[in-house]
């Protein structure tokens, strides 16, 4: 049941699915989004956006499986919506995590645009 209750608030599980997202979620949000739907929506930056926010910088990987870049797309536009200044920068090839390795072309690219933010 809590495999579903998961899928209703965040659409299905990647796959594959290394961290087991749904538990990550549970345990650090102390439960289902059944048991705790506010926690779940106040866990989401989307929810915060509103005037005057500092500029932000969204890198999102195109094939990541664990949080789907449509997020990613949805906060930049509501952030330039409500004024704020936002630059999303997507990698078309990468995944989840893709700056874990400091020397990797991922995380290479996302600290270039970082410095230059």
């Amino acid at each position: 049941m809590a495999r579903l209750i998961c899928q209703r608030a965040i659409g299905i599980p990647p796959v594959p699915d290394p961290i087991n997202s749904c538990s990550v979620l549970e345990a650090f949000l102390g439960g289902t989004p059944e048991q705790f739907p506010t926690l779940y929506q106040q866990a989401s930056p989307i929810h915060y956006v509103r005037p005057g926010l500092p500029p932000t910088l969204l890198i999102y990987g195109q094939r990541d499986h664990i949080v789907k870049p449509v997020f990613g797309n949805q906060l930049h536009k509501a952030l330039q919506a409500s004024g704020n200044s936002s630059a999303l920068i997507t990698l078309p090839w990468a995944e989840h995590a893709f700056d874990a390795l400091f020397r990797g072309l991922g995380n290479q690219v996302a600290l270039y645009y970082t410095e230059r933010f």
